[in-house]
Parts: C-alpha cells; structure tokens; sequence
C-alpha cells in the first residue's frame, strides 16, 4: 500500500492542471490508502471525487469511488447504506464491462449478505465473483472470493464442501506463490476441522496458518 501510495501521489502532482477526472483519480488513490488507518477521512475523500466526476461519464472510476464508500460503511456495520453504495458501484462496472471491479463488487455483496446470515444470496454473489474472476483469470481475486465460499460453506456445518474448496484454494495459492491467500484458506480449514474432528488436524491447520502469517 505504501508503493501504491506513492504512485497516488506522483498521479496527484501531475493533474493539477488536467481535467478533473483525472484529479478524482488520485483522489480515489488516496481514499484507498486511507480506507483502514482513517476510514471518516476517506469516505470524504471518495465523495470529492464523486463532485469531481459529476456528468463526466467516466463509469467504472464512478464505481471506484461508490465501492469505496460501500467499503466504509460495511466498516460500520452500516449495511443498508454499505449495499446502496455496492450496487451503485455493481451497475457502473457492468455497464463499463470492467470486469475487475465486477469481480470485487459482487464480492463484497456476498460478503455483506454474509454478515447479515443471509446464507442463499450471500452464495448467489459470491460465485458471481468466482465466475466473472475465473473468466477474466484474476487468480488472486476468485481465491478471495473462493474463501468466502468456503466460509459460508462452513457457517452451515457442510464441512465437506468447505474443506473442498480449501483444498483446492491451498493448491491453487501455490501455484501463484500467495502464502497469504494460502494461509486463509488453512485457517478455514482448521475451523471446519474444529467443529467436525478431534482437535489435531485443527491443531496442524491452525498452527501451519499462524507461521505464514508471522513470516508475512
């Protein structure tokens, strides 16, 4: 985030004199970086560029910013206004076909609807996030979405599906060298080991996950 940052910054010094979406650009940089450590800061942040990008057509950084804000009110616990914001951001991406933020956004959703226990349209997003991920071949993004599944899956005692994606989340996490990725779904596993068998595997699931996340 810190390398993001900068180029954020480098993008801001050059707009200055450039149309304003190119500002709200930057704008939605800083309002990313800002997200975890200053969430108030950055959903202000997200709305500057919403003014800025008013009547200019420019969807999918419209969506950018609306996803953002979705993001700050999920933070909130906020889930009417957090799912307002989703498919405000859902429309624009479909709309501009930018299939990463597509991928993201329904995501989200399903990780909103997650919260909220509703189980079938918490599923229903998320494996519109895998398939639109598995098709515009965002790895990292449809292993993402795939945790969740796999966590869904598990909030509903259908262990044996939660371990299968998790299975195939830790080989597919391998193959593009995320041990963070890997470690979730470790983690998932552990869990539904937890509430289904003796505590061992749970124990070598866990532990495994607890030294890939003190080596990052």
């Amino acid at each position: 985030m810190d390398s993001s940052y900068r180029y954020t910054l480098l993008l801001d010094s050059f707009t200055k004199d450039l149309p304003p979406v190119y500002r709200a650009m930057a704008l939605i940089g800083k309002g990313r970086y800002y997200s975890t450590s200053k969430p108030d800061f950055s959903k202000k942040i997200y709305e500057e560029a919403l003014v800025l990008l008013t009547d200019s057509g420019a969807d999918s950084i419209i969506a950018r910013a609306y996803n953002g804000i979705g993001i700050y009110y999920i933070k909130r616990s906020d889930y009417s206004n957090a799912l307002d914001n989703y498919f405000k951001a859902l429309r624009l991406f479909e709309k501009s076909s930018d299939f990463n933020g597509l991928g993201g956004v329904l995501a989200n959703i399903g990780e909103v609807y997650q919260v909220k226990n509703d189980i079938p349209s918490a599923k229903k997003y998320i494996q519109r996030s895998m398939e639109v991920n598995k098709n515009n071949n965002n790895i990292n993004s449809y292993l993402d979405a795939a945790q969740t599944l796999a966590n869904i899956y598990g909030m509903n005692n259908q262990f044996d599906s939660a371990m299968a994606i998790d299975r195939m989340g830790i080989a597919a996490s391998d193959s593009v060298g995320s041990t963070s990725l890997k470690s979730a779904f470790y983690n998932n596993l552990g869990n539904c080991y937890m509430y289904s068998d003796p505590p061992d595997s749970a124990r070598y699931y866990l532990t495994q996950c607890v030294a890939m996340d003190s080596a990052n």
